[in-house]
């Protein structure tokens, strides 16, 4: 059998293994949560908040169901900031999330600070 060939034969019966090894590095990850106007013990769910995560090269964007619930998914590892928005309220955090997690994270829409953009006077 010439040299080629083998080499070639060799490279198909181990592209599968390597393959494998890859797909399991890169499982996907997705952030789940709520987002809500204050906190405690009956915070009340807002139904339309704009939910956006920023990456690396990346961004997605969903909005919160009449429950007050989202689902971003299909997520590279890594870190990232989120943002909800729901008129003039407003909630952010960083988020480190792993390959296959899905991260559970709730969002606490705040009005803005003074002296921040956007603020009202």
């Amino acid at each position: 059998m010439k040299p080629g060939v083998s080499m070639l034969i060799a490279l198909c019966l181990l592209m599968p293994c390597a393959l494998q090894d890859h797909a399991v590095t890169a499982s996907p990850a997705a952030v789940e949560g709520m987002v809500s106007i204050g906190g405690g013990k009956d915070p009340l769910f807002v139904a339309g908040a704009k939910v956006v995560l920023y990456g690396d090269n990346t961004m997605s964007s969903t909005q919160s169901n009449s429950e007050g619930k989202f689902t971003l998914s299909a997520l590279r590892p890594g870190i990232y900031l989120i943002e909800a928005d729901y008129f003039g309220l407003h909630s952010q955090r960083k988020l480190t999330i792993h390959a296959g997690e899905i991260l559970q994270i709730s969002l606490e829409l705040q009005g803005s600070q003074p002296g921040q953009a956007g603020a009202e006077r």
